[in-house]
């Protein structure tokens, strides 16, 4: 079985995050929650028995789609009926029961389960809310619907941003009461989290949010806070938006690319992470890109296989050289 598994000792090893050894370091990426819930919210059979079948299939941490906090803030999460095909964790026993059945079948085939909990959607998000809601799409700050850029996202009022950071919270209980192993924070590609930390889509001038960093500081904080020490708390972020990287000079002249000029660099999303460190976060997942150049964080085949191990080898350098340990 060595040799079988020859030269892939590292991948096949244990390692610890938090209080929590996984048996290896093969991680399943989120997906396969949409439309596998309950008019309630709550996992159905089907999402159950899709879980299952992977964690038997010897993977050592297993992720969740996304599974929003912000019902009732995002509009576009919410369908006509308030239906979404989005699951839900807060508000209901029922709902995180749901996910304890979830957890208590990959915990039987010997993986172990993380949430990832998302503000939303944002400027990414479906505008028809705008037509069947008579409510706008939502935002950092003033920003185009990626879909309908004619379409305005609103920004977030303070009080809602609170709200989110204490949603984020229960949520993050709620899992732990649930069994979950860890929440997954979905702080990447453009979406509202990511939206209220990087300056591409965050130009607020007013308030404790002008401040890009602190709405995803306030956020793990608060998690740590309801959570205790010892519960796991994973990231996923993109190193950069790569837009000026991407477009170059059309960055000045498309319509809908203008206003994201001044994208987070590089250099400070490390510092961010550096940051989210500090107040809790254990384990990064790393890469490159956003809605506006989709095909970034979603890799043809016909770019090259490991595309983002140098992005990952950045962070963990920078780590080594600043000896943070996460």
């Amino acid at each position: 079985m060595t040799q079988l598994l020859y030269p892939y000792k590292s991948i096949f090893s244990p390692i610890r995050v938090n209080n929590l050894t996984l048996k290896n370091r093969l991680i399943m990426g989120p997906m396969g929650n949409i439309s596998l819930a309950e008019e309630t919210g709550r996992p159905n059979r089907s999402m159950i028995a899709y879980f299952e079948e992977r964690a038997k299939g010897g993977v050592g941490l297993i992720t969740s789609g996304l599974v929003p906090i912000s019902f009732g803030i995002d509009h576009s999460l919410t369908e006509p009926g308030k239906l979404s095909y989005f699951p839900k964790i807060l508000g209901s026993r029922t709902h995180y029961a749901g996910w304890r059945d979830v957890a208590h079948v990959i915990h039987a085939a010997g993986a172990h389960f993380f949430i990832q909990l998302t503000a939303g959607l944002g400027r990414v998000g479906n505008p028809q809310c705008l037509v069947t809601q008579y409510k706008f799409p939502v935002s950092a700050s003033l920003n185009p619907n990626y879909y309908l850029p004619g379409v305005p996202c609103l920004p977030l009022s303070g009080r809602k941003l609170r709200k989110m950071v204490k949603n984020f919270g229960q949520a993050a209980a709620d899992s732990k009461t649930a069994t979950i192993d860890g929440v997954y924070l979905h702080g990447h590609e453009g979406y509202l989290l990511e939206q209220m930390t990087n300056r591409a889509f965050n130009r607020r001038k007013l308030g404790r949010y002008a401040n890009w960093q602190a709405f995803g500081l306030d956020v793990v904080r608060e998690i740590r806070k309801r959570t205790g020490p010892d519960y796991p708390i994973m990231y996923r972020i993109d190193l950069s938006l790569a837009l000026n990287a991407v477009y170059g000079e059309r960055m000045d002249t498309v319509k809908s690319l203008k206003k994201f000029k001044n994208e987070r660099r590089i250099e400070e999303t490390l510092d961010y992470m550096k940051n989210l460190v500090k107040v809790g976060v254990d384990i990064f997942d790393v890469d490159l890109g956003c809605y506006d150049n989709w095909w970034l964080p979603h890799p043809p085949t016909t770019m090259k296989p490991g595309l983002f191990l140098d992005v990952a080898k950045q962070v963990k350098d920078y780590f080594r050289e600043e000896n943070i340990l996460s």
